[in-house]
């Protein structure tokens, strides 16, 4: 046989600190099944707090607990990784997110091969001493890899400045999307799901409801304009604040929030614009399933979001409600401008399949692996 699984026995734990749906979650699910698929056995230890764990065991992987979300100072996080390590005879630690590959470039002293997948700079949500703190963090991650993925090329060369990655141990490998999948959009039939008339006119986000996708400057812009109905997928920690911040206009059937759905696919299409008013961003997902979506975006200024959009979509100041509220009137009252950035969009994204996503992850992995091949 000439898979990598029965030639060479590589077993990869693939680390995740959340559990949580969203961009990171849907990356490591879709490339853990493309990796099966080209022999390589995938573990997965993920965080107790979501969905993801359930979703990967339904699909036949073994998946451990990774209870990380406490202080970093914390030694258990460690000591469960390096028992993971041991008794599942891991032979290569996938990491994936700062907080993954700080606990595991703790744990893997014994000099396994080890890979860390950036997905965002953690450095960029704070200032002054949080800010070094996590700087620190996300160098004791590169530095204990032996490659470094990055899915955005601007924060690998951000990486690559500060020296905290060396040269010819990064790489750009952009996020995937389910094209497919999110091409087949239903406009009818998804205001049907989400019980939204066809006349009104509804800009849409798919976001964990935390203070980096400032949702709620999203909620301001909204206020500032007239008959238009917002829909807010994702959860997190603030989703109680922003459903008080958005008061009035839940009262008047202008803002709703969902919560975390399984079905984003399916109802992504009753959205006339999609918008993203994150602080900072690596490359979000949420912007190319919209592109394959054919749904027209305005997004916040962060390199993230530029880097992934290009010429298919409006980009905005940060933190400005403003801002945010000009780019979705604009994109309202053109719809040559929304038929260009359809086309642009759906162009940008449709060779970004999963399968070629992990043809480079193993590449990655022939690297740091002496012997391996496909």
């Amino acid at each position: 046989m000439s898979s990598i699984q029965s030639s060479h026995g590589l077993r990869v734990l693939h680390v995740m600190a959340s559990g949580v749906l969203g961009g990171g979650a849907n990356h490591l699910e879709g490339m853990m099944f493309e990796l099966r698929e080209l022999g390589v056995e995938c573990v997965a230890a993920v965080g107790p707090n979501g969905s993801l764990a359930g979703r990967l065991r339904a699909r036949g992987f073994d998946v451990v607990n990774f209870d990380s979300l406490g202080w970093r100072v914390n030694p258990l996080p460690v000591w469960r990784l390096a028992t993971t390590i041991h008794r599942r005879q891991i032979s290569l630690l996938h990491l994936h997110g700062s907080r993954a590959g700080f606990f595991g470039a703790m744990a893997a002293v014994h000099r396994l091969p080890v890979v860390y997948t950036v997905h965002g700079l953690s450095y960029r949500k704070g200032r002054g001493f949080r800010h070094l703190a996590f700087a620190a963090g996300e160098a004791i991650a590169c530095r204990g890899a032996d490659r470094v993925i990055s899915v955005s090329r601007t924060d690998l060369d951000d990486l690559i400045r500060r020296r905290f990655v060396g040269r010819g141990r990064g790489v750009h490998i952009p996020n995937a999307v389910d094209f497919e999948r999110f091409a087949r959009v239903d406009r009818d039939a998804a205001r049907q799901r989400l019980g939204l008339q066809s006349a009104q006119f509804v800009v849409g986000t798919v976001s964990r409801l935390v203070p980096q996708k400032a949702v709620g400057d999203l909620v301001d812009a909204v206020r500032r304009l007239r008959d238009v109905v917002l829909v807010v997928v994702g959860d997190g920690p603030q989703r109680r604040l922003l459903e008080e911040q958005a008061g009035p206009l839940r009262q008047q059937g202008r803002v709703q929030f969902l919560g975390g759905r399984e079905d984003v696919a399916e109802i992504i299409g009753a959205f006339d614009v999609f918008a993203l008013s994150s602080l900072w961003e690596g490359e979000p997902i949420a912007l190319l399933e919209a592109m394959a979506a054919g749904v027209p975006i305005v997004a916040t200024d962060t390199t993230g979001s530029r880097e992934a959009l290009g010429k298919a979509g409006l980009l905005v100041e940060v933190g400005s409600p403003q801002s945010i509220a000009d780019g979705i009137t604009q994109l309202r009252q053109s719809e040559s401008m929304r038929s260009g950035f359809v086309a642009e969009g759906r162009a940008a994204v449709a060779g970004r399949t999963y399968r070629r996503l992990a043809e480079s992850v193993v590449s990655v992995y022939r690297e740091v692996v002496p012997g391996l091949e496909l």
